[in-house]
């Protein structure tokens, strides 16, 4: 069963993500670790493998960069914000990680609704 799954805007988190995949899979091992790139079987559809790795409740990191914040994200198709709303929904532990400038969490009003509870924890630069 994944206990840390890292979401991320692809656009400007990959190499990040990448990153912290593997210096967590060397730490608690690589199975212990869910990045869609890697760990999404061919031909099944996302939604239905990553709705199966966040329903184990893992940590869930979210990147938060400058292109994550972008428009995109009020976009119910989403992928980032159909993974956190699913991670929140099934009561996952959410760490959002400040990366590439960002020097705040967004104000709720900035999120889409289903997501404000992200207001309401702490939060970590990447380091």
């Amino acid at each position: 069963m994944t206990r840390i799954f890292i979401s991320y805007r692809t656009s400007d988190g990959a190499d990040k993500a990448t990153a912290l995949a593997r210096e967590l899979g060397a730490v608690f091992g690589d199975e212990q670790v869910f990045l869609d790139k890697e760990d999404l079987p061919a031909g099944q559809p996302w939604r239905e493998a990553i709705g199966t790795a966040l329903d184990g409740q893992p940590i869930l990191l979210l990147l938060i960069t400058p292109q994550l914040l972008g428009p995109r994200l009020r976009d119910a198709d989403d992928p980032v914000r159909h993974e956190v709303a699913a991670a929140l929904a099934f009561g996952a532990h959410v760490i959002a990680l400040l990366a590439d400038g960002v020097e705040r969490l967004p104000a709720a009003d900035e999120w889409p609704a289903e997501m404000h509870p992200l207001t309401e924890r702490t939060w970590r630069r990447l380091r």
